[in-house]
């Protein structure tokens, strides 16, 4: 896990693959955003998650 500007960015990587996701807070620190770029096989994919913490009153 690396420290970057706005964000925490993982990177996991091998002979065949490398993968990198970057970790920022969305519209308000009760969003976090994973944004994953996959490169390898058996294919490339890039994926957008949003985990959303619901604040019960």
């Amino acid at each position: 896990m690396e420290k970057k500007e706005n964000s925490l960015q993982a990177t996991l990587w091998r002979k065949d693959f490398l993968n990198i996701v970057n970790y920022k807070y969305g519209n308000s620190e009760n969003e976090l955003v994973a944004d994953e770029v996959f490169t390898g096989k058996p294919e490339d994919h890039h994926s957008i998650w949003v985990f959303a913490r619901e604040i019960q009153k």
